[in-house]
């Protein structure tokens, strides 16, 4: 889209980037060609920098009913007692 500050926003092209590959090997770095009413309409480049999330592991881990990871014993008894 553009910007218009006065009008609306008009379309200028459209692209498909699979979302999955902004998540592996750490990112991507790549240029895609945008299409406009079927035609060429130029390409727009598009970096990415994938970080995963990484969630300490407590060191009192206790693996409980069907392979949860139970943080505390009684939270284990409570389980087992349903």
């Amino acid at each position: 889209m553009d910007y218009e500050a006065i009008g609306g926003d008009d379309m200028i092209g459209h692209t498909k980037i699979k979302v999955s590959a902004l998540c592996v090997n750490g990112g991507i770095d790549e240029w895609f060609r945008i299409s406009f009413n079927g035609r060429e309409a130029g390409s727009v480049r598009l970096r990415s920098v994938w970080r995963p999330l990484i969630i300490p592991t407590p060191t009192n881990v206790l693996i409980g009913i069907g392979g949860q990871v139970i943080n505390s014993v009684h939270e284990l008894e409570r389980q087992r007692a349903e």
